[in-house]
């Protein structure tokens, strides 16, 4: 079969989705149809609708979580926790010319060269799973 793309915005969502289904099913969480509706993605623009806000250049998920009240958004790393969605990015520039990537933050390790980030995402070459940066590569981040 042929490879599939994938990319760090949708591998988050599918996260956020899950996560739903789970409180769902539990019964910790009731929604309607007219909202789970609004979960689908369907061509959404950026900053149109969830998936629109969700995979936004800047910090797209830090402001939909807002926008919802769906959690407070903060950019201490000391204030993370393993399992908070975490925009990271590589440089200071927001819009087009941003480079960031959507991941699932996992925590930091400590490395003879210095602290690193732990997260999991749609990372090139692994496609879906866990990788590590050194958190001087990281320029901002925003969870």
């Amino acid at each position: 079969t042929a490879p599939y793309p994938s990319f760090c915005s949708g591998a988050t969502y599918i996260v956020f989705i899950k996560t739903i289904e789970a409180l769902r099913d539990s019964g910790q969480l009731q929604l309607d149809f007219a909202t789970l509706n609004q979960l689908m993605i369907r061509d959404q623009h950026d900053g149109e609708g969830i998936w629109g806000r969700w995979n936004a250049n800047g910090p797209g998920t830090a402001r939909l979580f807002h926008e919802l009240g769906l959690g407070r958004n903060f950019t201490d790393f000391r204030q993370a926790q393993p399992g908070d969605f975490m925009k990271i990015f590589w440089n200071q520039n927001v819009g087009r010319s941003e480079s960031g990537h959507s991941v699932i933050f996992l925590g930091t390790t400590n490395h003879p060269d210095g602290e690193y980030v732990r997260f999991w995402s749609s990372n090139i070459p692994h496609v879906y799973g866990e990788n590590e940066v050194p958190r001087t590569k990281i320029a901002n981040a925003i969870f």
